[in-house]
């Protein structure tokens, strides 16, 4: 499979190329891949994508979802 007209071996050269010696790059680089793998986990949890709203969600992100407060243990309400 090609992008964009290039072939995997100068994609695999760029990279190498890129990554020699690039001690930032390769952060860089394995910071987005661990960001993508986090998302893909997420909406496969999720059953939607980011920002999505639908009857097909199984949860939300970030643990947030929609609650009342439930304040009966805080002094002000007691």
């Amino acid at each position: 499979m090609e992008a964009q007209g290039i072939g995997n071996k100068e994609i695999r050269d760029l990279i190498t190329e890129y990554l020699d010696g690039n001690e930032q790059g390769m952060r860089e680089l394995m910071t987005w891949f661990l960001n993508q793998v986090m998302d893909y986990e997420a909406e496969q949890q999720s059953g939607a994508g980011k920002y999505v709203r639908g009857k097909g969600r199984r949860a939300h992100r970030n643990g947030r979802s929609a609650q009342g407060m439930d304040c009966s243990s805080c002094p002000s309400h007691s």
